[in-house]
């Protein structure tokens, strides 16, 4: 039997990060043990990559919010050429048929811009080169 109407919830997937920019699972250790391994191994310490990690984690959902609402498509024909589906982001017809651009930035060597249409949608990244984002 299926649950009520009530009890469904949309599930949502978890944003996928680079292994490096995970926060460690805490674990419980003796005060000796956090010496001995490093400053940084104290959780009062706070270290500058959890705060990348958050900042990274709210540009991440930010594009995937919109994204979410900019996938809302359908089938909308060409009006020039008949039996034909031309995206309307390429070819710019008509003015009704396209939404405001989204441009999501981090800072200015990241930025994301999203070109919405009735039919189609155009995603344009610039992202950072470090060694820590390849994997």
């Amino acid at each position: 039997r299926p649950p009520p109407a009530s009890r469904l919830r949309r599930r949502r997937l978890p944003l996928s990060l680079p292994h490096e920019l995970r926060q460690p699972a805490a674990t419980p250790r003796s005060r000796s043990t956090r010496s001995l391994l490093s400053p940084s191994a104290d959780p009062r310490v706070r270290r500058p990559s959890v705060a990348m990690a958050n900042t990274l984690r709210l540009y991440l959902t930010c594009i995937r919010n919109t994204l979410e609402a900019a996938m809302c498509l359908q089938n909308f024909p060409c009006q020039e050429v008949e039996r034909h589906n031309k995206p309307e982001v390429e070819l710019k017809t008509s003015s009704e048929l396209l939404l405001n651009p989204v441009l999501i930035c981090r800072n200015e060597a990241e930025k994301c811009l999203v070109e919405t249409s009735i039919n189609s949608i155009r995603i344009s990244l610039k992202v950072v080169n470090n060694s820590w984002w390849i994997l």
